[in-house]
């Protein structure tokens, strides 16, 4: 967990003794709002960081760095889920009509050998629709051709993971945390009342 110290624009994260003194402070005081908030986003992080890549083909590492953070200022204290990989911020998932190779063999038996990524059955059927109408059948493509004739066929699907390809922050981060505050309002409304009676 990260502490920082605002004042207008000027902000900084503070070492770790002086920390540890503020944060005694502040939960001695406010200690309940404090456990809600830290509780709130550091479930959130989790679940964030936990799917993050099931929705990213490439996992090279470079992205989904989420960290949470308390930050206390004169009159609040705020969590906020964070990213030191500004990458992370603009990941996006596949698009709605994102396409994937389907996979070699699906739906075939084992044992078959393979033109290109489809089954000699798959072959058939699609050099039998290009003999008839010149033409290959929708979701497939020829990387070469010999003789007039395609071979090394690809055939294509929806991608499953695509989606209306809104930012992955968006949709694994405010999102869920916008509906788990709602969710801990309750217990964050009585934390915040205790702490009144004690000021």
């Amino acid at each position: 967990m990260a502490i920082t110290i605002r004042a207008g624009q000027a902000s900084v994260k503070i070492g770790s003794e002086l920390q540890r003194r503020l944060d005694a402070i502040v939960r001695a005081t406010n200690g309940q709002v404090v456990d809600e908030i830290e509780h709130i986003v550091s479930t959130i992080q989790q679940q964030a960081a936990e799917k993050w890549y099931l929705q990213v083909e490439y996992r090279d590492g470079s992205t989904g760095d989420i960290d949470w953070e308390v930050r206390v200022t004169p009159d609040q204290v705020r969590g906020r889920i964070v990213s030191s990989d500004r990458a992370a911020y603009m990941v996006r998932r596949p698009g709605p009509t994102s396409l994937v190779n389907v996979p070699r063999g699906a739906g075939e038996g084992n044992g078959e050998r393979f033109k290109g990524t489809v089954a000699p059955s798959v072959y058939s059927e699609i050099m039998s629709q290009f003999r008839r109408t010149g033409q290959l059948p929708a979701g497939t493509t020829e990387y070469t051709r010999r003789d007039g004739r395609p071979t090394n066929l690809r055939r294509y699907q929806l991608n499953p993971k695509r989606s209306d390809g809104r930012n992955l922050w968006q949709e694994l981060v405010n999102k869920p945390l916008r509906k788990y505050v709602n969710v801990r309002a309750p217990q964050l409304a009585q934390a915040i009342t205790r702490a009144a009676r004690r000021a």
